[in-house]
């Protein structure tokens, strides 16, 4: 049995291409996404999660969880059962393909509940990104609170590094600048580590569609919220930041990004590609 035939996340920080690469995907008649849902994101955060309910039942003298020795990890591998089978219903026996950017805070409990399943993992510029959170027009607080925005950057690498770090047979990172300038090529790597045939429609998709169009309707191609329409990537995503705005930039999340290999300078974005590969 290929243990690579599971679902598939997509995870990252928001506003880094996670629903367009989900969308890309399912072009591909094997797969199907219905969007970002968060109900797993609800699931397994907050004061009801399923590590509460799992906790709290299992102090209880008498119970099924107890008495059957059952840990946290075979629980949330019995809850994904259900969850499983749900999606495969609603995309038609489909690889299902789950996009939602928070995901990524809780991906090692997600991989508990899907053995099978497997992640990619993308990672956007750390200027391009925190600028297209700042002027999505989301009602969430990191579009208009700039420090906080360039935080959840860094949380979100961070994050994602380290599930990435600990699950790397099941974990593809792809950077988004490579993404934008060889989509055929980047989505076929994405659907050989899918263990799926390669689908040209993929990649058309991406070339018509813009990157970070997350509740938009898609139907139509729409005008990439790039600048540079050569490269699909804002000629300088800072151009309109205060000097005060590059400084708590370069404060919060200069060392992310020279891990990441990406310098920290204000000045237009190179249109070099870098390889995501680790």
């Amino acid at each position: 049995m290929n243990d690579k035939l599971g679902p598939v996340f997509i995870i990252g920080c928001p506003r880094s291409g996670t629903s367009a690469t989900a969308w890309a995907i399912a072009q591909h008649p094997d797969f199907g996404s219905f969007g970002e849902e968060m109900i797993l994101w609800q699931l397994l955060s907050g004061p009801r999660s399923l590590s509460n309910i799992y906790r709290i039942s299992y102090a209880v003298k008498l119970n099924m969880l107890k008495g059957h020795n059952l840990s946290y990890d075979d629980f949330l591998g019995y809850m994904g059962i259900g969850f499983d089978r749900m999606c495969a219903d609603i995309t038609r026996g489909k690889r299902w393909v789950e996009q939602t950017p928070q995901n990524t805070m809780v991906a090692s409990e997600i991989s508990k509940m899907f053995p099978t399943s497997s992640f990619i993992h993308l990672i956007r510029d750390g200027r391009a990104t925190v600028n297209s959170m700042i002027h999505s027009g989301f009602p969430t607080e990191w579009a208009n609170d700039f420090p906080k925005a360039c935080r959840v950057w860094k949380n979100f690498i961070e994050k994602g590094l380290i599930f990435e770090h600990e699950n790397k047979e099941r974990t593809l990172q792809i950077r988004q600048e490579r993404l934008l300038a060889e989509p055929h090529e980047v989505m076929r790597d994405i659907f050989q580590f899918l263990c799926a045939e390669t689908c040209a429609k993929s990649g058309d998709f991406l070339l018509k569609n813009t990157l970070n169009s997350s509740f938009k309707i898609i139907n139509q191609p729409q005008k990439p919220e790039s600048t540079d329409l050569a490269t699909n990537r804002p000629a300088n995503p800072c151009a309109d930041w205060t000097d005060d705005m590059k400084a708590t930039f370069r404060s919060i999340a200069g060392e992310t990004m020279a891990d990441l290999g990406y310098d920290c300078t204000m000045e237009p974005i190179a249109t070099k590609v870098i390889n995501g590969s680790t």
